[in-house]
């Protein structure tokens, strides 16, 4: 059996599948992606950390893991205010763990801040290994090198999945193993398709699955990458910033429901739900028009 790479399946067509393949095991990055599918939430995350207590490795708890860095900062570098330090280099030494970067090449850099922030990393790192244990950054990376046993697994909606995700993929997946990705031929998805040539060349092959009757969403999808026309009753609508976006699309929903349209028949859809979350609720709780 093959591993396959499959573009725009929609959710019904899995639904589908995975009844006919109930020992495919779904992996998705959060509940509402495995509530589309009616299966359980399991993310990669998941499956790693499994992996690493099976191998008897330890994850830095939270204030563990910020305690060493703390420690590090005011090792490596020379500052007065170790606390705000430590808080300003926290995000940037967890992208280059997340990352998999090579410290010792980056160590080697002209930059005098990168070279810092280099040895900030491997001083951190040597804390925590002292201790037994691996940064929550490298879970990914770690379990992908103890795994011994793959499994057949569908991967949906890490849409854009990181090199970390992409390696651990591949160390975990077994034959007849499935990753769903987005349409990769538009430009707005040049990280998707590097992320397929990632996997193409860990011998991953892809599937297009051709739409006889496209639904309504991917007839909207075709129209935003292709930039043609959309249907007459489609309406687009231009606001000036976030707050008004927001309250102009809640003036809809209040309109609809004024009109009887039942309210489980109403759907918000925003790309980033962190970002729009707590102006919703502020514009909801204080009013809008």
């Amino acid at each position: 059996m093959k591993r396959l790479v499959y573009f725009n399946l929609p959710h019904n067509y899995l639904i589908q599948q995975l009844a006919k393949y109930p020992s495919l095991k779904v992996i998705t990055p959060t509940s509402l992606a495995a509530r589309a599918l009616k299966v359980p939430h399991q993310s990669l995350e998941t499956l790693a950390k499994r992996s690493l207590l099976e191998a008897g490795i330890r994850v830095a708890p939270i204030l563990i893991a910020l305690r060493l860095l703390h420690t590090a900062v005011s090792t490596v570098i020379q500052t007065s205010d170790v606390e705000g330090t430590t808080r300003a280099l926290s995000s940037a030494v967890k992208a280059i763990l997340r990352a998999g970067i090579n410290l010792e090449s980056l160590a080697a850099a002209s930059s005098n801040r990168t070279q810092q922030l280099a040895l900030l990393t491997q001083t951190y790192v040597s804390l925590v290994r002292e201790r037994d244990m691996i940064d929550p950054a490298e879970v990914l990376w770690q379990a992908s090198n103890v795994i011994t046993k793959r499994q057949p697994v569908l991967i949906y909606g890490y849409f854009h999945p990181r090199i970390d995700q992409l390696n651990f993929l591949n160390a975990i997946a077994d034959d007849g193993s499935v990753i769903v990705l987005p349409c990769p031929e538009s430009s707005n998805f040049l990280d998707t398709q590097k992320a397929v040539e990632c996997l193409q060349q860990q011998g991953w092959e892809v599937q297009v699955l051709a739409e006889t009757n496209p639904s309504f969403g991917a007839q909207l999808q075709d129209c935003f990458l292709n930039r043609r026309i959309v249907p007459p009753e489609v309406k687009a609508y231009i606001y000036p910033h976030l707050e008004s976006e927001v309250r102009g699309a809640l003036a809809q929903v209040k309109t609809l429901l004024s009109q009887g349209t039942p309210a489980n028949e109403i759907v918000l859809v925003a790309r980033d739900d962190t970002l729009y979350g707590p102006t919703v609720l502020d514009v909801f709780c204080f009013g809008y028009s």
